[in-house]
């Protein structure tokens, strides 16, 4: 992904992935205990809910959710993948990491019931999850296994290069 000056983490929990390739993003998440201790960690942090980002449109360059969407019901991880577009800037890009169900169960029995038991209580399948990206043809998705029980990702990325701001409409 390109470098970005202002990033932010929704759904950060206590403490964010972007850390550990020693990134600095705006922490946000519905918890206040986790965006304390986001804080505590040295970190700004924003308690909110991800489908009403308390941001103006076109606030970061950088948007992130990593493994947050599996814990959101369908009205409002849609509510949310649009905020995320809100506040993207006319430049910059999103990238959405979520916990996906196998493709077969009966392939990956361990990795199904892993993911069945989350509690995160609404685990997609590929195809579902990507029904939720607002224009799907502009989003770049990819499947990742990442343990030998078979559970997988799926990494959604969108960049916008030029676009042109919604409101301005077309003359």
């Amino acid at each position: 992904v390109p470098p970005a000056h202002r990033l932010v983490d929704i759904g950060c929990g206590p403490s964010s992935w972007l850390w550990q390739v020693d990134e600095h993003p705006l922490g946000v998440d519905i918890s206040p205990s986790y965006s304390s201790q986001f804080h505590i960690a040295g970190e700004p942090a924003t308690t909110a809910s991800a489908g009403y980002l308390p941001f103006a449109s076109h606030s970061f360059d950088g948007v992130w959710s990593v493994g947050m969407l599996h814990h959101l019901p369908e009205e409002i991880a849609r509510q949310a993948l649009q905020e995320f577009e809100r506040i993207c800037s006319l430049d910059g890009y999103i990238v959405m990491i979520d916990a996906v169900l196998p493709e077969r169960a009966w392939r990956r029995p361990l990795a199904y019931a892993v993911r069945r038991s989350d509690r995160g209580r609404y685990v997609r399948s590929q195809s579902e999850l990507e029904s939720l990206l607002p224009a799907r043809q502009d989003w770049t998705v990819a499947r990742h296994r990442y343990s030998y029980t078979g559970l997988e990702i799926l990494v959604c990325w969108r960049r916008f290069t030029d676009r042109m701001d919604s409101s301005e409409g077309n003359s």
